[in-house]
This record gives C-alpha cells, structure tokens and sequence, in this order.
C-alpha cells in the first residue's frame, strides 16, 4: 500500500472510530431512553387504570353494603320470605321511587337488583321473579355470609360465560335476623369502559392495550384485538406469570399473540379478586422512533464520511507529493545518478527534509568518488594476495576474495551460497576456536582436501562484528613435514632394528662363546676335582657354585637380550614368562591375560611389543611404587590392544618431563608400528597404558 493511500486509511479510521464511537452511543442511549419513556408511559396508565379499578370495586361494595342496611330493602325481604309481597304493591312501587332505587337505576354501573331469601328460595329482580338463579349465588345463600362478597365472571352449566359480576351482602332485620342476601350485579361494560382502550390519544398508540387477568391466566376484559377475550384467551406470558406471583415490574417478552410488546404489570388489591392488571404496547411501535433515529445517524454520519474521505485525499497528497518526490530522487540516487535535486518549496519539516536530501545527495558525490578510488586500491590488494581471505558470520560467507576460488575450485557466487562447515574440516565448529592460528582440512569443489593454516581474528564490518580468517595452503609443508617424519621414523626403526640386531649378536655370542667355554671349563674342573686334595672340598664346592652362577647370568644376559622363548613359542608365552621373572624378582604380584590368536604378528610387532612390556614393568619398578600390575593383550579381527595398569601413585600426564624416559622409547616403537600410544593418570590413583596397533601396517 502507498504512503498516499494508507494516509488516507489513516485520516479515515482516526476520523470514523470517534464518529462511530459517538453515533453508536447516542444510539443507545436514545434507544434505552426512549424504551424507558415507553414504560414510564405504560406505567403511569398503569397506575391511572389500578386506581380507578380499586376506586370503583370500593365504591360497589360500599354501595351494597348501603342498600343491605336500607329499610327499604329490609322491609322487601321480610315480605318475601311470607311471600306477601304480591299483595303489596303500593310498597314495591313505593320502593322504585325511592332515592335508592333510582341511583342503583341511574348510576350506569349496575345491569340488575336480586333480593334473596334463605327460606322460600325466591328471589326478586328489579321488581319480577327470578327463580332461574345461577348455582353459585344458591351455594352463597345456603352458607349464610357473614360479610360482602363478589363473584368473578364464570361460566354456567350449559357452558355459556356469564359476563356480570355479583356483588352481594348478608341483611339482617333490626333483631339481628339473617333475612338472605342483596345482590347486585356489574356487566362486564363496566368494566371495559375503564379498561377497553382503542384509539392513539389513550397514549397507548395504535397497538396498545390494557387487560386484566385472573388467577386462572384467562382475560378478565374484552383485548382490543378481540371482544370475546373475556374467559375464552389465555394469557401465560412472562409478565403474567410474574404478576400473578405478586411481583410488580416491566419488561419485554411476547404477548398472548405471540407479539413482542413492552409490558407493565401489577397485581390488584381488590377484595374477593385475584386479578392482575398489563399495560402493554407492541415493541414495533415504541421503537419507530428508534429506527428513525438510527436513520437519521446513518445518514448524517454518511455525509459526514463522505466529507472526511475528500478532506483525507486532499490532506495526503499535499502531504506525499513532495515525498514522492523524493522517493523518485533516492531510487536515482541509489542507481548511482548522484546530480539529483529536489526543488524546495515550504519551509515546514518536508522542507528541511528536502534540504537534507539535497546535502546529502552532494555529500554522497563526493565520498563515492572517494570510495572508487580507495576500493581500486584495495582491490589490487584484495586480488594480488595468494592466501585465500573470507570474511564471515558464524560461518555464513560475507566475503571472499579471488584467491579462495583458486584454492578451492568453487566460484565467488557458489562460496557465497556455502556454509564454512561445507569446505573446512577441523572436527568441531573451527569459527568457535579460541586460537588465532590452527591448522585444518579444505575440501575442493572436485571433494577432494588440502591441509591449510587458518589464522582468523574479530574485524568490524558494516557496523556489526564478523571474523576475517586467512586461509594459506600448507601442502608443500605438510609434503616436507610427512618427508621429514618418515625419515626420522626410518632411523628410528633402524636404531631400535639395529640395537635388536646388536642384541641377537650378543646373545649368539655370549651363548655360543662365552657360554660354552664356561661350560668346558665347568667339564675340566670337574674332571680335575678328584685330583685335588679332600682337604679343598670347600674350595671346590665354592668354585663349582661360583661356576654354575657365573653360566645361569650368562644365560639370563643371553636371554634379556635374545629370548629365544619370543621366537620359538610366540608374543603370549614370552610375556608371560617376562611377568613370571619380573614378579619372582621384584616381588610385584603381576597378572596377565592374552586373547585370541597371536600367531598373525610378525616378528618386528612381536618384538616391539615385548620391549613396550619389559620397558614398562621396568617403569612400574623405578617410579610407580604399586603393588599390582595387570596385562592385557587383546587380538581383534584386524588390530591388536594392549593395555598395562598399575595401582601406583601415578602423576601429572601434563608434565612436560613425567617419571621414566622409558615412556618416550614406548611411544616410539608404537609410532614406528603405526599404532595410537594413550596414556591415563592422576595422583594417587595409578597409571594406564593403552596402545592400539594394527596387524596390517603401512608399508
């Protein structure tokens, strides 16, 4: 995305979080305070129709309870219960035109008058008969009230709804006789005037209405969607259920329509009634000033949208152009075209930016044509030199020069895509040495390797630390280091070979010569002894004795130089009768163990190893101070081990001059038989020896 466009994106989302932000909550706010208006609204209507409901119960029973202490009405039931009412009608009369009458007649509130006695069961209305009661006023005058009651609408024996409410009251004459009941009743007009509401100005709109329930969940008003709701619509919605529980409250749920409605509710205080009034308005109508609120923010905040996005663009472009332009002027600059100049035109922060380009377009003129030439210096350097240079990154290349390509047949673009680990071997990771100069293997192109010296040291580069190693062929080195060992080891051999030889001689010579002529002399004396005096016995004990020693050292001297044992019977049985000796003459306990064939060694390995033995029990001997030596030589498919452990006190294996020169001609013959010498100790804790030899040796 460009600088232009993610400014404009900018300006857009900084401008629109707050306008949303804002719109958003005066959105809810309005919602929540016109939702709360509508309640506060159904509530009042509410209370207004609780107030004129419980106002207008009271009055009925206080209208009963008027005419059940009238002597009027005394008077009338004391002649229906001796049915002489029929002969009085000047009294009946008389009562029609009296003041109570009248008002039940005129009030508006009452549909019908009922006189009822306990004994003849006859009843009076409005002046004609009614034997045709409903039950349930039969069972109240049976039970002889004691004070007013009412009746709820019900429904009769044929099913049909009996749309009045009855009002009733016990009377009593002066003597405190219970004379039957007063009973007036209220049609369900009544009712419906104070709670039957159809037109928008009852503050109700076009879907509000206010109904009573009762206890059964049944309506006990006509619904305005509806006019034979009354006993017939059940009405089990949240607000019902609640309000029948005795709780007093609003909400918002579906109606007995399935409506979604605003609802007030509350639970009537109404003697003899459990009944419940709701005040509700469908949730549709009460929000449309929501949905045009919302409207009218959606809109506004469009035009407003529209107006920020202008402003935005606007804002960018005289923002980006100049910095457009020099973005045009730094690719130039970066392809080498160091003449560009950006034209200044204000003097804010683009404008000293402009300026700063500009100097700094001068300056880089000017150090790059220094830089050319330094690095025209440099590079004849760089090239002319035979070693080869890297400089590298824990081993990533980062430079190489010409040299390098030549010692190892890659090109400068395939080193580069190498790791170091790729083309010098030196066993662990040679960029994490802590020497400045060590010696490895470079491996060519073609696989195949050099030994080369490595010198590397710590440079700065580019701002960061990276290593510089100087990589030199050391071939013709190694050839005249390889040349100059072998030779060595060639007289080496030659010395150790000829002192053998100068050995077997003596041997021979001391076997053959000395040897024999100790024994002929030994054969002369004895033959002589019996010619000597019995008086020299001792003498003759004495020489013969100093004979027989003098011929066992000739031969033990002839067999230390030569055993004949090493080449007749092989490396095991000499070294094991060498241990025997060693032990029987120094007191050591010696333990040895030969496995496997060693029929295999030739006669120079054999030898050599006899001289390692002897050279290291003669060590064991002049320094060790142990007790225990034990020997091992193991013969295994194409190599041979053998390894001598003492339990002495040992020393420090990095001393440049350890105890016993006789380790140095130890090392020597192993080197000679192209085997690996290791030695094992610390102090006071004994020594190891372990030489490996190969069976087929290198010519």
């Amino acid at each position: 995305m460009k600088l232009s466009q993610r400014l404009i994106l900018f300006f857009i989302l900084v401008s629109l979080i707050p306008l949303i932000a804002v719109g958003v909550f005066a959105f809810i706010n309005f919602k929540e305070a016109m939702l709360q208006r509508t309640f506060d609204q159904l509530t009042s209507v509410r209370v207004v129709k609780t107030r004129q409901l419980e106002s207008f119960f009271n009055d009925r029973y206080t209208d009963i309870e008027k005419f059940a202490r009238s002597k009027e009405i005394i008077h009338l039931l004391e002649l229906l219960q001796t049915n002489e009412y029929l002969g009085h009608e000047e009294e009946l009369n008389e009562f029609k035109n009296a003041y109570l009458y009248q008002y039940f007649k005129n009030s508006g509130y009452y549909s019908e008058l009922l006189l009822l006695t306990k004994n003849t069961s006859m009843a009076w209305s409005n002046g004609t008969n009614e034997n045709n009661l409903p039950d349930t006023l039969n069972k109240i005058l049976l039970s002889k009230p004691i004070e007013p009651g009412i009746v709820d609408f019900h429904h009769l024996s044929d099913k049909k709804i009996y749309k009045r409410l009855l009002f009733y009251t016990p009377v009593y004459n002066q003597n405190n006789k219970y004379l039957g009941l007063c009973v007036m009743t209220v049609p369900l007009d009544a009712i419906n005037k104070i709670m039957l509401e159809k037109t928008p100005e009852s503050g109700l709109g076009e879907s509000g209405e206010s109904y009573l329930v009762g206890s059964d969940f049944l309506m006990r008003s006509t619904s305005r969607f509806s006019d034979e709701s009354v006993l017939s619509t059940e009405v089990k919605t949240e607000g019902s259920i609640e309000v029948l529980q005795g709780k007093i409250g609003t909400g918002i749920f579906p109606d007995y329509r399935g409506i979604k409605v605003l609802s007030s509710y509350e639970k009537l205080k109404i003697k003899g009634l459990d009944w419940a009034i709701l005040v509700e308005m469908d949730y549709s109508e009460a929000t449309i000033p929501i949905s045009r609120t919302l409207n009218d923010i959606i809109f506004v905040s469009t035009l407003l949208i529209i107006l920020i996005i202008g402003l935005s663009i606007l804002i960018s472009r005289s923002i980006t152009n100049p910095i457009t332009k020099l973005k045009n002027a730094s690719i130039l600059i970066g392809q080498g075209d160091f003449s560009q100049k950006v034209e200044k035109k204000s003097n804010d922060e683009i404008g000293a930016l402009t300026e700063s380009f500009n100097n700094m377009a001068d300056q880089l003129q000017k150090k790059t044509s220094d830089l050319r030439e330094r690095e025209e210096r440099l590079s004849h350097f760089y090239e002319a030199t035979k070693d080869g240079i890297m400089l590298h990154k824990d081993g990533v290349p980062v430079l190489v020069n010409q040299a390098l390509c030549e010692l190892t047949g890659y090109s400068d673009s395939a080193l580069m895509l190498l790791h170091m680990e790729d083309i010098i071997h030196c066993g662990t990771k040679f960029y994490e040495k802590k020497e400045e100069s060590f010696e490895a293997i470079a491996v060519k192109s073609d696989k195949s390797t050099f030994p080369v010296e490595i010198q590397q040291s710590d440079i700065d580069f580019k701002g960061e630390k990276i290593s510089a190693c100087v990589i030199r062929d050391i071939s013709p080195r190694k050839e005249m280091e390889e040349e100059l060992r072998s030779e060595r080891e060639q007289r080496l051999s030659a010395l150790f070979d000829g002192q053998e030889l100068e050995r077997k001689r003596l041997s021979r010579d001391l076997h053959d010569g000395l040897g024999q002529r100790l024994i002929a002399l030994k054969l002369h004396f004895e033959s002589l002894s019996n010619a000597i005096p019995n008086s020299l016995d001792e003498q003759k004990i004495m020489l013969n004795s100093e004979i027989d020693i003098t011929i066992d050292e000739v031969r033990q001297i002839s067999g230390a130089l030569n055993p004949p044992v090493l080449e007749e019977f092989g490396l095991d049985t000499a070294t094991k009768n060498l241990c025997n000796s060693f032990s029987k003459n120094t007191g050591l306990r010696i333990y040895f163990d030969a496995d496997g064939d060693l029929s295999q060694i030739n006669d120079k390995q054999k030898t050599y190893l006899y001289r390692i033995v002897q050279e290291a029990l003669n060590n064991v001997a002049k320094h060790a101070e142990a007790s225990d030596i034990n020997i091992q030589i193991l013969k295994k498919s194409q190599s041979l081990l053998l390894m001598i452990e003492d339990n002495g006190k040992g020393f420090n294996t990095e001393d440049k001059h350890p105890p016993g020169n006789g380790l140095f001609n130890m090392r020597q013959r192993v080197i000679l038989l192209q085997g690996k010498f290791n030695i094992e100790s610390q102090a006071g804790k004994g020594t190891l020896i372990s030489i490996h030899i190969p069976l087929k040796a290198k010519s």
